[in-house]
């Protein structure tokens, strides 16, 4: 199956799409063409996302005491500039 798809793009993206057709000897529309055709990578943050829940931590309720985790650290770095 095949179907037309128009775009409206700047024209400094018109032109290096054009210089990478010239440099490889097809179209524009063969570049993007290809270019659509590959596929997209699965992000990062999927991966690590998987992880979740798989690590065991000191702090066995960190998820639910972030804040008082947070405010603890921060008191203890607000004590090292008073000395």
């Amino acid at each position: 199956m095949s179907a037309t798809l128009t775009i409206s793009i700047p024209d400094q993206v018109l032109a290096r799409l054009r210089e990478r057709a010239d440099a490889a000897g097809t179209t524009p529309e063969a570049v993007v063409a290809m270019d659509l055709a590959v596929p997209i990578p699965q992000d990062d943050y999927g991966k690590i996302r998987r992880l979740a829940g798989s690590l065991k931590y000191a702090e066995p309720d960190a998820a639910t005491r972030h804040h008082d985790l947070l405010g603890d650290a921060l008191k203890d770095e607000l004590k090292g500039l008073d000395d």
